[in-house]
């Protein structure tokens, strides 16, 4: 998932890009320039800002995932993690870290209170 910001870099760099062209075209060659300056600055501005947006609530969904936690088998869970979302490790360890940490001690997930269920 992209954010939206980088999107609408991406969308004014083409148009400052297209808008620099078209000043050439017609002989405004300083406008064109100074438009297709633009154009780059908000391309470098689109990709520097284009960082991966790891949604985890899709994961706390996820019964597979909470078992996995519950049960206590972290490197499965990194996994399944990493499977759901497509993030990196250091990413999905440090959220299979914390969900373990919520844990308390007879193996009852907080994500599991409300529900009435318990871990196998």
């Amino acid at each position: 998932m992209v954010k939206k910001e980088s999107k609408m870099f991406f969308v004014a760099s083409a148009c400052f890009f297209l808008a620099g062209i078209f000043e050439i075209l017609n002989s405004q060659f300083v406008f064109g320039f100074s438009f297709i300056t633009f154009g780059f600055v908000f391309l470098t501005l689109g990709v520097s800002n284009k960082k991966k947006v790891i949604d985890l609530t899709l994961v706390k969904k996820d019964e597979a995932f909470l078992n996995l936690i519950s049960e206590g088998n972290k490197i499965k869970a990194i996994k399944r993690c990493r499977s759901i979302t497509n993030c990196g490790l250091k990413e999905a360890s440090d959220y299979v870290e914390s969900m373990d940490k919520e844990c308390n001690p007879i193996g009852l997930c907080k994500c599991y209170e409300g529900r009435g269920s318990e871990a196998d």
